[in-house]
């Protein structure tokens, strides 16, 4: 069950992205939508309900250094981080529990990262491409570096290397490649709302137990 809870808090940490408003950090603040696919090199029968279990649709808010990330698929539905703990929320589909976990550290191991030649365009914008590359597989990004977003407000997201992402490309990715494991998730922005979200989208539920998986998957 641990192996299973710590699969979903990978995957979601990897998706993380992020004008200027009311808020104390220069940045996007509002929500994008995302498409989200998964593919397979061979037959896979764990991973072929994987698409199943995320859905095909992530909303991710974000407003300073906060994002709230809802799925809708059959097992993660609800993530919650705050760059000033470092600490990230999970809510599980018929669960009553949160699982936290700190993500200042990684497990996984960095080989490279460096900015690719590739564009695409995305809902009309010209997108750069960046590459990170791990023990665990390679993340692609393509971002419009016009949509500025200052690094400071996920400089503690070490897990999932998004502090080197933002570090590096300083704006909300529109579109992530996750490879890893003999499968594939990509994540496609089909949309982009600069509305400022409400605070209470990003207040974690103080109501359900919490139960810590710091440490349980650190070396």
């Amino acid at each position: 069950m641990k192996k299973y809870i710590y699969l979903f808090i990978f995957i979601c940490s990897s998706c993380t992205t992020v004008r200027k408003s009311n808020s104390r950090f220069d940045g996007f603040n509002g929500m994008i939508i995302y498409r989200v696919s998964i593919s397979y090199s061979g037959y896979n029968p764990q991973l072929a309900s994987r698409q199943k279990q995320m859905g095909d649709t992530l909303k991710v808010y974000f407003k300073d250094d906060k994002y709230y990330m809802k799925y809708n698929g059959t097992d993660l539905i609800e993530t919650w981080y705050d760059n000033n703990s470092g600490l990230q929320y999970n809510l599980i589909k018929d669960h009553d529990t949160l699982y936290v976990d700190n993500t200042k550290s990684s497990i996984d191991r960095l080989k490279e990262s460096f900015a690719m030649n590739n564009t695409e365009r995305i809902l009309g914008r010209v997108c750069n491409s960046y590459s990170i590359k791990s023990d665990n597989g390679e993340a692609i990004y393509f971002y419009d570096s016009s949509l500025y977003i200052d690094p400071r407000r996920f400089c503690n997201h070490k897990f999932g290397f998004v502090d080197i992402y933002y570090k590096n490309c300083k704006a909300p990715y529109l579109k992530h490649i996750k490879t890893s494991g003999g499968y594939t998730i990509t994540y496609e922005a089909v949309e982009i709302n600069e509305t400022m979200p409400p605070d209470s989208i990003f207040n974690i539920p103080g109501q359900l137990p919490i139960y810590s998986l710091i440490n349980m998957h650190r070396p």
